[in-house]
């Protein structure tokens, strides 16, 4: 059950500075811009906990809003390609992160038997690490507007893939508890 959230998230951790000094017209404060993302993704892991008891379809549906929030998060620069908007849209995408990390780990442990979590991990770490190098090989390039826009229209493709993948999976019930020896 690990995602494309996850995926996508180190090649806009690659973007946020290009993408925010290209937008900018002043310098720019990297280390208060980087602590403001940390706090979303905290302020994110701490929404999850209000919201996942409350939330219709629990987490599994919350996971669909947050890759939703995502993609619409990514589609921010697409449109509007200013300071504020670019700032604003990786703060709501750090939030989000944040918020998939803690819908991430319920759903792996409601999937996953508890005796094969860590060799389920390992199997799905080399395609998530194609899709990192993918991503950052993309950002490498980046170094206009436009360039920078193709990439975030990516980002936006991969999180809709992965909400799409996830709505598939909604569909199945959880398997049952097997006693792994």
């Amino acid at each position: 059950m690990t995602s494309v959230t996850i995926d996508a998230h180190p090649t806009a951790v690659f973007m946020w500075v290009p993408s925010l000094l290209i937008s900018s017209k002043d310098s720019l404060p990297t280390g208060l811009v980087f602590s403001a993302f940390m706090l979303a993704m905290t302020l994110g892991g701490m929404l999850f906990g209000i919201l996942v008891p409350v939330f219709p379809g629990g987490v599994k549906g919350l996971c669909v809003v947050v890759y939703l929030v995502s993609a619409l998060a990514m589609a921010v620069p697409l449109v509007c390609f200013e300071f504020w908007y670019v700032f604003v849209a990786f703060l709501v995408l750090e939030a989000m992160v944040g918020m998939f990390n803690s819908c991430g780990g319920t759903l792996r442990s409601m999937y996953y038997p508890e005796g094969l979590h860590s060799s389920i991990m390992s199997v799905f770490r080399l395609p998530l690490n194609l899709i990192v190098v993918v991503g950052t090989r993309l950002t490498d390039k980046a170094n206009e507007v436009a360039s920078l826009q193709r990439v975030f229209g990516v980002l936006v493709g991969m999180h809709l893939a992965a909400m799409g993948l996830h709505l598939s999976l909604t569909m199945l019930p959880p398997p049952t508890k097997q006693k792994i020896d």
